[in-house]
């Protein structure tokens, strides 16, 4: 049975992966961890997520 997954991260490119954006995550590792949920054979829903309030509203549009 497949199952829903939401993918939650904040990404930024290799050049701003730094300074306050260091806990962010680089692009190629989205993709690279997107792919890998991929290959699970699961719903996956993917969100570069900025503020509470698009998480909220991502969810219930989903629901």
């Amino acid at each position: 049975m497949s199952k829903n997954i939401l993918f939650v991260y904040n990404q930024v490119s290799e050049r701003e992966h730094k300074g306050l954006f260091r806990e962010c995550i680089p692009i190629e590792d989205v993709d690279a961890i997107r792919q890998a949920l991929i290959k699970t054979n699961n719903h996956i829903l993917s969100l570069d997520l900025f503020t509470p309030e698009q998480l909220d509203k991502f969810v219930n549009k989903h629901r």
